[in-house]
């Protein structure tokens, strides 16, 4: 690759009229469905967060765009971002990749950062890509997933349900509480404060179900939904296993993706916690593909 053969430049929300053909004239179908299962529309909620991102990579010779990539700014606290690159077919394997994945980490210039990709396992070319960017794989997960019904709620002697979206800083900390009790062995909490809680309903249709505890309105589990039926994060406190919680929101969770007019129900499972894989075969979810979680630190460039 010249050095002058192509410009990686920030992408802001006006620039996404432009990139989004490049992506469904340009990039695999495999590729799309991988990065961005529920569409183009995912890129603008995405770049409209502030801490977000995104750059695109342009020809200078034939003037056009041939690569995207988007990232983040840590939250808060945090140590590692993730990072997404997606190349035209025809610029692979020329250097563009290594070009957009340097300037990801330049844009947010944060010594000790932690960079994250995943890749499925039927993708050679991603695989080779970060291993030689020195990513090292850390974690197998599952992609599963089955189509919504409209399942009756059942009731879970003592606990309460409801569907929350926001605007309660009380319900919000002690949702960020009980997250960071779920995960406190764990560098990947999913939200740990407050105000991240609240942050996510700025996507439109986002829903948390949340069970409690009757007597004292205590948050015993919680499930994390998009408007699309995706399973952020379900998680139930470690003293209400064996109570019927994890089956019952599980179940309300399929059932929400009806409600919500989903086409299917997906969530990510990590291979190593088989009570949660039972759980979600209980639910009628089947196993899609692998998923592998690599990390990088940024001394590793």
């Amino acid at each position: 690759m010249k050095p002058s053969e192509y410009l990686v430049e920030r992408l802001a929300v006006s620039g996404l009229p432009d990139v989004k053909p490049f992506l469904a004239d340009r990039m695999e179908a495999s590729a799309i469905e991988e990065y961005l299962p529920f569409g183009f529309d995912m890129l603008d909620e995405w770049v409209a967060v502030e801490r977000t991102i995104a750059l695109k990579a342009k020809h200078v010779a034939e003037d056009r765009i041939c690569g995207f990539a988007l990232t983040a700014k840590p939250m808060a606290g945090r140590d590692q971002t993730h990072v997404m690159i997606m190349i035209d077919p025809g610029d692979r394997r020329k250097g563009l990749g290594s070009l957009m994945d340097a300037a990801c980490v330049e844009f947010f210039d944060i010594p000790g950062i932690k960079t994250q990709a995943v890749v499925t396992e039927n993708n050679p070319g991603a695989t080779a890509f970060v291993e030689a960017r020195g990513y090292k794989m850390i974690d197998k997960n599952y992609k599963m997933s089955r189509e919504p019904e409209a399942f009756e709620p059942v009731e879970v002697e003592g606990f309460s349900f409801e569907a929350y979206r926001g605007g309660d800083p009380d319900t919000n900390a002690a949702i960020a509480d009980q997250n960071r009790r779920l995960y406190a062995n764990e560098r990947l909490a999913y939200f740990t404060a407050p105000e991240e809680v609240e942050k996510i309903f700025e996507s439109p249709g986002r829903v948390i179900l949340l069970a409690r505890l009757e007597e004292t309105q205590e948050i015993a589990g919680f499930v994390d939904l998009t408007k699309e039926a995706f399973v952020c994060n379900l998680g139930v406190a470690r003293k209400f296993w064996g109570t019927g919680l994890a089956h019952e929101l599980s179940r309300r969770t399929i059932a929400m993706g009806a409600e919500l007019g989903a086409d299917r129900v997906r969530s990510y499972v990590r291979a190593k916690n088989a009570a949660s894989i039972r759980m979600q075969k209980r639910v009628g979810m089947e196993i899609d593909e692998t998923v592998y979680h690599y990390e990088r630190d940024q001394a590793a460039l």
